[in-house]
């Protein structure tokens, strides 16, 4: 679909890109939320926009990973604690990458006498965004990281194949 998109832009359908990306984009926020059991507002007729579901899933990402290293700081794992520390980050870039460009996606689908994106600002859209979403999901195995299990006490935020697999459970404190 990321594909998809640039072409569109590259043939000068600015339009039809940014379209396709707010839907994409509306539809892979709704699957983070899902896999990360993010809190969205309630709405009665199922409509979510993607001002509902992108800032809940990022937020949820970023409280997840804290969460992950206070739990790998806890117990000195200094392995985890670097895996995590590193998804901290690279997440934390990707999301203000994508932020500032953000403002151009409604501009781009609707008619604005004062906004007449260009191709190359389109495409830089659609690579910060996908850039973003890439980090929803394992880079081994492909597949949305998730927290686990599904209801309940979280355990883990891992994927299907194991490669990201961090630990909520903190050490336990000893009485003295």
């Amino acid at each position: 679909m990321w594909d998809e998109m640039r072409e569109k832009a590259r043939n000068d359908d600015v339009a039809g890109a940014a379209g396709a990306l707010r839907r994409s984009l509306e539809h892979l926020s709704a699957e983070a939320c899902q896999a990360l059991r993010a809190k969205v507002e309630f709405s009665v007729d199922g409509h979510h926009d993607l001002g509902d579901l992108l800032d809940p899933a990022i937020g949820q990402m970023k409280s997840l990973l804290k969460d992950a290293r206070l739990a790998a700081e806890s117990w000195s794992d200094t392995e985890r604690l670097a895996a995590v520390k590193a998804s901290e980050t690279a997440f934390a870039q990707a999301v203000t990458d994508a932020k500032v460009e953000q403002w151009q996606i409604n501009p781009a689908v609707h008619y604005n006498a004062w906004a007449d994106l260009q191709k190359a600002e389109m495409i830089a859209v659609i690579d910060a965004f996908q850039a973003l979403f890439v980090l929803f999901n394992c880079d081994q195995c492909g597949v949305l990281i998730e927290v686990s299990p599904g209801r309940g006490r979280r355990e883990y935020l891992q994927c299907m194949c194991g490669k990201v697999k961090f630990a909520f459970m903190s050490k336990p404190k000893v009485a003295a």
